[in-house]
């Protein structure tokens, strides 16, 4: 048996091997670790200390795509109630419960629930500032269920009840989520606003912030039809080796641009990775890349030009005279991005069932009518 003082000690090791790990990005390693930390302060029935250890294993097990792991370890923190946990760390808790929900996500009226209990955890405390974070969370249900004007006066609004006593990385992430919304609904101009503003707020976190803004100069990029620039930012993103979920800007780039070759080594590694994810959404992202990736390689087969399926209005398929094994091949990816997309479209309209919406299927159908029409533009040539 230990001493306390060896026990103390032991455990004092144990957090620095896992925090250290941690930092290196070994999120198995860093999530057995704090586990083991756990088990320590269980035996102790040190509440604190469990809450504390079992809020970072969740967070290991966040970064390792394990959502459900990581919400059952957030939801038996939140339950303890210990009222030595400072309000900051029990409202990080709630708003982890809130991401990772949304992340998996589980159902509308669980995630509401959350929501307004963090509300009233809000309330309670004293600290009413930090409601601008679940007016977020509350923006990112919306736009996730097709309220899209309200996910963005959401979003607004939680930078306007912002104040200083927030980490500032929350409002890199606020300015970030919001000035994706306004892209993505084609407002280039309030997109710009916000970005200028952006770049006079205090910069505490400057590695997450150059991340988020070559994110965004990618999505810039894009949403004016440049498709180099998209490429040269998204091989900025990928040099400063960023987190596994960045890798994606790099290969819809690539593919964006016909480098069918140069994404496919990176999106194998991707699906590898990814589409085991607890997470609905990016497992049916995993199956629209793939589909992604056949259509542009039958785009190139068939002699015609790259193009950006999000941003690019497709028009006309102009199909040269093909040779016959030229043919075989373009219907064969052709049939595997429509394979692809149906898969997507699967694991999506169960997302729709659970959110009560539509709207997630809509940009995989559109994916379906496009190479349906391509299909048939292929079959007209014949």
């Amino acid at each position: 048996m230990f001493s306390d003082i060896q026990t103390d000690k032991r455990l004092e090791y144990i957090q620095h091997l896992g925090f250290d790990a941690y930092t290196n990005k070994q999120y198995k390693a860093a999530a057995d670790l704090f586990g083991e930390a756990l088990q320590i302060v269980e035996h102790q029935q040190n509440k604190s200390q469990i809450i504390y250890y079992k809020f970072w294993r969740a967070i290991c097990y966040r970064f390792q795509q394990k959502y459900n792991l990581a919400l059952s370890e957030y939801l038996e923190a939140i339950s303890l109630k210990y009222d030595d946990t400072s309000p900051q760390d029990m409202f990080n808790i709630f708003l982890d419960i809130i991401n990772v929900s949304i992340s998996i996500p589980t159902t509308l009226e669980s995630i509401e629930r959350i929501i307004q209990k963090a509300d009233l955890f809000v309330e309670k405390s004293g600290c009413a500032s930090w409601k601008s974070m679940t007016t977020y969370n509350r923006a990112t249900l919306y736009w996730r269920c097709g309220a899209q004007q309200q996910a963005i006066e959401a979003a607004q609004q939680a930078l306007i009840i912002r104040k200083d006593e927030y980490p500032s990385y929350m409002l890199d992430n606020h300015y970030n989520g919001l000035i994706k919304m306004l892209i993505d609904v084609g407002d280039i101009e309030r997109a710009n606003e916000y970005w200028n503003k952006w770049t006079t707020t205090p910069n505490d976190y400057p590695v997450w912030r150059k991340k988020y803004r070559i994110e965004r100069e990618i999505q810039f990029a894009r949403a004016n039809h440049n498709k180099e620039v998209a490429y040269y930012q998204s091989c900025k993103l990928i040099s400063e080796s960023f987190h596994i979920n960045d890798i994606h800007q790099y290969i819809e780039a690539c593919m964006i641009n016909g480098f069918d070759d140069l994404a496919k080594p990176y999106l194998v590694d991707y699906l590898i990775q990814q589409r085991n994810s607890d997470s609905l959404y990016v497992r049916a992202f995993c199956y629209c890349m793939a589909g992604d990736y056949h259509y542009t390689k039958a785009r190139r087969l068939a002699n015609m030009p790259p193009v950006d399926i999000d941003y690019d209005a497709e028009g006309a398929f102009n199909v040269t005279k093909l040779q016959n094994q030229d043919l075989k091949l373009i219907k064969r990816e052709i049939s595997k991005a429509h394979q692809a997309y149906q898969n997507s479209l699967e694991i999506c309209n169960t997302i729709n069932g659970r959110l009560k919406t539509t709207y997630t299927s809509v940009r995989i159908l559109s994916r379906i009518e496009i190479v349906n029409l391509m299909n048939n533009a292929i079959n007209e040539s014949i």
